[in-house]
């Protein structure tokens, strides 16, 4: 070997027996601090996972719950839409009911509109009885049929 391997060596040597100590100091500080903050962050993780294992059984239970809950909402949710459906088919029946009964007052009043002394309609009663409302549909038929037809001419 020759003596600028030798000094180059020593260098090292030197140099990382220097580096040796400075990782050695640090590891041992950090393992001492290391001690605290780990000890610290541990206690910490404990408690949260405690904390959220609490709060996972009670979600538990929530759902439980809520399941139970569902199930009793079915049946009446079941009733609801045949309710609905039967309401419906009311509906329907009382749009055609009130069409009919439109219709017949209007012939009513056709008749009384032809034949005035026989007053088969009670509309002036009804009318009277009503007071401030505005006339029914019935009347401007009334007023439609009884004017004069245009001349075709």
């Amino acid at each position: 070997m020759s003596w600028k391997t030798r000094s180059s060596m020593k260098y090292w040597c030197r140099a990382g027996r220097a580096r040796c100590a400075v990782v050695l100091g640090l590891t041992g500080l950090a393992a001492s601090m290391q001690g605290c903050i780990a000890g610290e962050i541990r206690d910490s993780l404990a408690e949260v996972n405690e904390s959220l294992a609490r709060t996972n059984a009670n979600l538990d239970l929530v759902i439980s719950s809520l399941d139970l809950r569902l199930t009793r909402l079915e049946p009446i949710e079941e009733s609801l839409l045949s309710i609905d459906a039967q309401l419906y088919g009311i509906d329907e029946s009382l749009d055609h009911l009130d069409n009919h009964l439109a219709s017949l007052r209007r012939t009513l009043q056709n008749i009384d509109s032809t034949i005035p002394f026989l007053k088969l309609s009670d509309d002036e009663e009804v009318e009277g009885e009503e007071g401030d409302e505005a006339p029914s549909a019935g009347s401007d038929e009334e007023e439609v049929a009884s004017a004069e037809p245009p001349n075709p001419n």
